[in-house]
């Protein structure tokens, strides 16, 4: 069915929509191609409703272009324009099974579901057949895929059995010290992340380029590698027999990256060859990154076309202060007070440690005790300690908190986790999981129950542990429906709030690079945020006094640009002389 059969109203509807894009009549002759259903035109407007022109115009981008980036700043709706992106392809006639979505996070494609789901019902069945992984996981499950008889890995003459390990790092620093001292640690690690040397002197590329060689083959001689690595493997493969990789891997019509300021300018080509038609579009906030996405040539690319790249405003990501850059931006008041507010952003300055957590338990005791939801708050914290320290506070206010992302993985687990070890009571609870769950399952439950085993003395009988650990299971789900979600800081952007509280906030005025950490924690607040930070806090050293050092009396006869790598120090000229 093409456009000019719809009625009237509909046309109309849809001719204000496709108004966003420079080149209307090219948007309806795509769509008049495809020969869509009445039902998808109609519900092509449900999935474009709530977007501005600017989002709209990445989603019309993303329909028509090769290859599409979104620079969106955190907050701005990435993940929304994603989701917008992927229902319009499905939509298209896209199946879903050849759509990859790429995410950072486990617990995402769930939560990208759920919001595929609400946005248009009607295809819920479609949605839930999309292919979602994370990148790391993904490169890893296609070096190791031998259904073809041979992995890839193989096929390069290397064995299966490596890991995923960010080690990367020491050895590429040792290696260095073991060849050229004169060379910066910088200068490796760009030509890493960039794969170029233009960055380097022209006397130190070749020691440079022989650091880094090196460095990959102790690597694989560890059998250790990072994504920048599993994808270089890859990228090998594919120059070595194309045509084999792109008739067994290359089987997605479309690739969609979130997080996208995650990736590095190298891993974009390796991410394309998954698509047989070299279909790619990535969101993220590259103002975090040391690129931005117009940096990258279409040779990189290997499509032949230059990518679309669209900026949202630069104003939210460079005001001089965090706490004022959001209220103004949000509209939502600045309280200075330790009063309770609904909708805005919280400075409090507590006086220790202990009377910075009495004001977060208050503060959350009162807005639930106005009607806020308890799981719809959240406290990011980064010290380690944080959960202990505040759990029994918690208590003396009436709360319950559990820690995510462990408990958020074992929940759709913990009736099958109770059940089995009901029935297993007398076998140790990890080895009964990991003989029973699939290896995706006993992943995601072995940290939680790791954690919980602690809790045990050497002595308890196995039955005894088991019995508590089936009571915890048993009231999971019930917990989850009143209890605080305490996040560490790195697992943040997986989760969206109402209210957010930041313990140990030191500072309100931070650099750029800093600042973006912060836009990540604020944007998971939907009303208010809550940044607090102790005075005086509890030390973190043993040390009572500073230890001071001297400066040593061989440093005379050390050469005199040791730490640069080497000079005619004394030592070095006596040694000439007698040598």
């Amino acid at each position: 069915m093409n456009f000019k059969e719809l009625n009237f109203e509909l046309q109309h509807e849809l001719n204000t929509l496709f108004a966003a894009w420079p080149d209307a009549p090219q948007l309806l002759s795509h769509f008049d191609s495809l020969n869509l259903s009445e039902e998808n035109w109609i519900l092509i407007p449900k999935t474009l409703a709530g977007l501005s022109p600017a989002q709209a115009k990445i989603v019309f981008s993303a329909l028509l272009k090769k290859t599409a980036f979104a620079d969106i700043v955190a907050g701005g709706g990435s993940t929304e324009v994603l989701v917008r992106i992927t229902a319009l392809t499905v939509l298209s006639g896209v199946a879903p099974e050849e759509i990859l979505f790429l995410v950072s996070f486990e617990n995402q494609p769930d939560e990208i579901r759920a919001k595929l789901s609400e946005l248009l019902p009607e295809k819920k069945d479609a949605f839930e057949k999309l292919k979602f992984a994370t990148a790391s996981l993904f490169l890893q499950d296609a070096l190791k895929d031998s259904s073809f008889g041979q992995s890839l890995l193989v096929r390069l003459g290397m064995i299966e059995d490596f890991a995923y390990s960010s080690k990367w790092m020491e050895i590429l620093s040792g290696i260095r010290n073991g060849i050229n001292r004169k060379v910066y640690f910088s200068q490796v690690l760009n030509r890493k992340l960039t794969g170029s040397l233009s960055s380097v002197p022209e006397e130190l590329r070749v020691d440079v380029e022989e650091i880094f060689r090196s460095y990959e083959v102790a690597l694989e001689g560890r059998q250790l590698f990072d994504r920048v690595g599993m994808g270089s493997l890859i990228r090998r493969f594919y120059d070595f027999d194309r045509d084999f990789f792109l008739s067994n891997f290359a089987v997605y019509k479309r690739v969609f990256v979130d997080d996208a300021e995650r990736f590095l300018p190298g891993e974009w080509p390796v991410l394309g060859l998954f698509s047989k038609e070299g279909r790619l579009a990535a969101c993220g906030d590259f103002s975090m990154t040391f690129y931005k996405p117009g940096d990258i040539g279409t040779e990189t690319l290997l499509t032949g076309e230059a990518a679309d790249v669209y900026e949202s405003d630069d104003d939210y990501r460079h005001s001089p202060t965090l706490i004022e850059c959001l209220s103004a931006i949000s509209g939502r008041p600045r309280v200075l007070s330790s009063a309770v507010a609904d909708e805005a952003f919280v400075q409090y300055d507590a006086d220790d440690e202990d009377d910075e957590m009495e004001f977060i338990a208050f503060q959350i005791k009162q807005i639930v005790e106005r009607g806020g939801k308890a799981p719809d708050i959240g406290v990011v914290y980064e010290r380690y300690d944080f959960p202990q320290k505040f759990a029994p506070l918690a208590v003396k206010y009436g709360l319950d908190c559990m820690e995510y992302p462990g408990a958020g993985l074992i929940l759709p687990l913990a009736d099958a986790a109770a059940e089995l070890l009901e029935k297993n009571i007398n076998a140790p609870a990890l080895e009964a999981l990991k003989k029973h769950f699939s290896a995706k399952q006993f992943s995601a439950a072995c940290g939680w129950f790791e954690k919980q085993l602690k809790r045990f003395g050497p002595y308890d009988a196995i039955k005894d542990r088991n019995s508590i650990l089936i009571g915890d299971l048993r009231k999971m789900k019930e917990r989850s429906s009143r209890a605080v979600k305490l996040v560490p800081e790195y697992y943040s952007k997986a989760y969206q709030f109402d209210f957010v509280f930041v313990p140990a906030f030191e500072d309100f005025i931070y650099p750029k690079g800093m600042k973006m950490i912060f836009y990540k924690l604020a944007a998971r607040s939907a009303r208010g945020l809550f940044l607090t930070r102790p005075l005086k806090r509890a030390p973190k050293l043993y040390w009572k006094k500073a230890f001071e050092t001297e400066p040593s009396k061989l440093g005379e006869f050390l050469p005199s640009s040791f730490e640069r790598g080497g000079g005619p120090g004394l030592l070095g000229r006596v040694l000439k002389k007698l040598l």
